[in-house]
């Protein structure tokens, strides 16, 4: 038959967690060694350790240097639930972030390829006025004197992408798995 004894409540604490919150009454030892006849015997000892993650580690030293007779648990077998179910809440996450980004990823290729297609008539056109293939369009304009110092590094961008055009348009052919300026199909 459970005993019952009547307490003045000094403060009401709240640590946030609904377990503790629910069902964690701090009394003084000597009541409760009234309240359940237990004399001078202490049934439990609570270590508090700096680093909360060595807590696993330090209950089974203390389980190995107390022989096996005493019932050791930290709080992260406690909480095994709690823990488990945040866990699981990360690797769905990373799931719907890495299926957001392949959307995403997706979208912007093929949306490249449908212009791509969608003006091979004009590229093949631009391509008639360069002399040979290995010579890209637009260097004769690149060439040019510019009026203002500012446009340097933009007609040195330029340059440098229209020499190298014929390599990008490969390894992103390549990256794709599609070719986008196959000789044999313009008309």
């Amino acid at each position: 038959m459970p005993r019952m004894r009547a307490f003045e409540v000094s403060g009401i604490i709240e640590v946030g967690m609904y377990e503790y919150d629910r069902r964690i009454a701090l009394m003084a030892m000597r009541d409760v060694a009234k309240l359940t006849r237990m004399g001078e015997d202490i049934t439990g000892i609570r270590l508090n350790v700096p680093d909360m993650y060595a807590a696993p580690r330090v209950v089974r030293a203390a389980a190995v240097a107390l022989g096996g007779t005493y019932l050791v648990e930290d709080w992260t077998t406690q909480h095994a639930n709690f823990f488990r179910s945040i866990e699981i809440t990360k690797h769905i996450l990373f799931i719907m972030l890495s299926a957001v980004v392949a959307v995403a990823a997706f979208n912007i290729v093929s949306t490249m390829v449908m212009v791509v297609k969608s003006k091979r008539r004009d590229i093949a056109i631009l391509r008639t006025f360069a002399r040979l293939p290995q010579h890209p369009v637009g260097l004769r304009g690149a060439g040019q004197p510019h009026r203002h110092a500012r446009h340097r590094p933009r007609v040195a961008l330029g340059v440098l992408v229209a020499v190298n055009l014929q390599t990008l348009v490969h390894g992103l052919e390549g990256l794709v798995g599609f070719k986008f300026l196959d000789a044999g199909s313009i008309s």
